[in-house]
């Protein structure tokens, strides 16, 4: 299991938010936590957007990954992926480039959600994925992970327009799919629904743009894909 953190980088509590899931269900929890200020003091949104200069965030996790199962004996098998916030940009859009390597993903209130536009250039959309990043789009792959979409019913704030390392050189930075998180979370899952990506969309009621109840929403998610309930 994958939790990856959002902008405050606060990767042990991600960690610890899913301990009693790991208990149950004897998986191990990878919370990475990727630098944030490289070249550009300023920067915290560059393993968002997958690719920061010459730096693939999706192939950096991939290898930590792969170096947790040598390190421990573990077999080969697909992971569950979990993101908060700016978590949730790094995570459906990993979703999107590596599907056969998912068996479940909880993409919980990202800001700015990339639809599975076919039209848009990334990462407005993924029409030119396969040039950008050597991968194309395999709906029968994304259409075989197990998808879950949350947000608190009280995350109501309204967002600023993207940032335009969302689509370099895209001249209008507007987003077109809603002021607040709900708003653009629900239209993402109308996005796949037109795509036919089956997936559950979830309200968590109480919470707003918080960690540890959409974490919570995400391991009775997690638990339920293996068939253990959410006790």
């Amino acid at each position: 299991m994958v939790a990856m953190h959002g902008s405050e980088r606060s990767h042990q509590d991600y960690c610890d938010g899913f301990a009693q899931l790991a208990e149950r269900s004897g998986a191990v929890v990878l919370a990475p936590l990727f630098p944030c200020g490289i070249g550009d003091p300023d920067d915290m949104d560059n393993y968002k957007y997958i690719r920061y200069h010459d730096i693939r965030f999706d192939l950096v996790l991939l290898r930590m990954v792969e170096e947790v199962r040598q390190r421990y004996g573990l077999q080969p098998a697909p992971l569950q992926l979990f993101g908060f916030s700016g978590g949730a940009h790094f995570a459906h859009r990993f979703l999107y480039l590596h599907p056969r390597t998912l068996e479940a993903v909880s993409i919980c209130a990202p800001g700015h959600p990339t639809p599975l536009n076919l039209h848009a250039p990334c990462w407005l959309g993924v029409a030119d994925l396969e040039r950008q990043y050597g991968q194309a789009v395999d709906l029968p792959a994304i259409r075989q992970v197990a998808i879950h979409l949350a947000v608190g019913e009280l995350d109501t704030a309204e967002l600023p327009p993207l940032s335009p390392r969302a689509a370099p050189g895209v001249p209008t930075l507007q987003h077109g799919a809603g002021q607040t998180r709900i708003e653009r979370l629900q239209a993402l899952s109308a996005n796949y629904r037109s795509c036919g990506v089956d997936h559950q969309f979830e309200l968590v009621p109480g919470a707003g743009h918080q960690r540890a109840p959409l974490q919570a929403a995400a391991a009775r998610f997690f638990l339920r894909q293996r068939g253990l309930g959410d006790e």
